[in-house]
């Protein structure tokens, strides 16, 4: 029979999977002929780090000011630690996936708690307009 012994280290951290769905609303228009083609860029920032890390981007939906993207980026949530996210909104216009060849359109940064908590939230974007339009994250639970 063998004994329960205590490994200094090996605890779990408390976490759950979540799935993140994203949308914008009265995005920027800022093509001349049609209107944007949003795309989102999602970066994460553990706290204690100062270091934004890409976690994924959306795909572009084209000539659309309230897009409803279809990817989901699919997160672990761990209950002690503060997670940071920033969205990154921006209308594609061309293949390059170089950010600074594409118009910039807004951004937003949120604690994964905070849309946790919410369930659904919506924040306004800050861009270079004084209203860039909103962001909206929608978080899932993921039962594994």
């Amino acid at each position: 029979m063998q004994a329960n012994t205590f490994s200094a280290g090996a605890s779990v951290v408390p976490s759950s999977k979540v799935e993140l769905t994203i949308s914008c609303r009265n995005l920027i228009d800022a093509d001349i002929f049609s209107k944007s083609d949003p795309m989102c860029v999602v970066f994460t920032k553990q706290f204690a780090s100062d270091r934004w890390r890409e976690l994924g981007r959306t795909e572009t939906i084209w000539d659309n000011l309230n897009p409803d993207f279809v990817k989901k980026f699919e997160l672990d949530y761990y209950f002690e630690e503060k997670q940071i996210l920033k969205f990154e909104i921006y209308d594609i216009d061309s293949q390059s996936a170089d950010l600074s060849k594409h118009d910039f359109l807004g951004t937003m940064e949120c604690s994964l708690g905070e849309i946790v908590s919410a369930g659904r939230l919506k924040r306004a974007l800050k861009g270079p307009k004084a209203n860039s339009g909103s962001i909206v994250g929608k978080l899932t639970p993921l039962l594994l």
